[in-house]
């Protein structure tokens, strides 16, 4: 795993200080982390964040496939709001217009584009091939953060991410499972700590690693 690409001294948005305190905190309690000074946790804590925001992007519907009636019911709702916008745009009165010309904005050439869209849906309509979808959408988000965390923490405490499971309850919890509960808490994520954790585990087995 290689940090020396990604060098910034500082995290992308203020409101993302509470979220580099979280993760840090997460990072700093691994078995191991003892051995980093806070500057290099701290380039750890961005670097998996960089990994979540990457893994967010992934997981957006134009990331995934899709059937061919929601395919065609996409290119005729665009084709419907490009339409109805550049009507509306065609009669703004010259205020509003002049208001927007004011902020850098042509609106009457933005109309242009927007008829010259919807006619590009009209003729992707006929083009466009749909991919058969079965079962759940895959929790490509929680997936992907889930991988890279379990990398950060065999790069950080030299062990394999493994969990204890209750034979009376099946409840699991560790030192793995909590450093994932974190990052999914700070990240958001919904997902099954436990049926992530699980997965990652298997990956990662002995026999399964390089």
């Amino acid at each position: 795993m290689n940090e020396r690409w990604f060098k910034r001294s500082d995290w992308p948005m203020d409101w993302e200080l509470e979220r580099r305190s979280e993760l840090m905190g997460a990072i700093a309690e691994l078995p191991g982390a003892d051995m980093l000074s806070e500057e290099e946790v701290e380039q750890k804590a961005l670097f998996l964040w960089s990994h979540v925001e990457f893994a967010r992007g992934r997981a957006k519907n134009c990331s995934r496939p899709a059937s061919q009636k929601v395919s065609d019911d996409e290119l005729r709702k665009f084709a419907d709001l490009c339409e109805n916008l550049a009507l509306h745009i065609n009669k703004m009165h010259e205020p509003a217009i002049s208001a927007l010309g004011l902020e850098g904005f042509g609106a009457l050439e933005f109309s242009e584009k927007l008829i010259d869209a919807k006619e590009a849906a009209r003729f992707a309509f006929g083009i466009v091939e749909g991919k058969q979808v079965r079962g759940r959408k895959p929790e490509i988000e929680a997936s992907e953060i889930s991988d890279f965390a379990g990398q950060m923490y065999h790069h950080i405490t030299g062990k394999l991410p493994t969990l204890t499971t209750n034979p009376l309850t099946g409840n699991v919890s560790g030192i793995w499972y909590d450093f994932l509960h974190r990052v999914f808490k700070v990240a958001y994520i919904k997902a099954s700590v436990a049926a992530q954790a699980r997965v990652v585990s298997e990956k990662m087995r002995p026999e399964k690693v390089d």
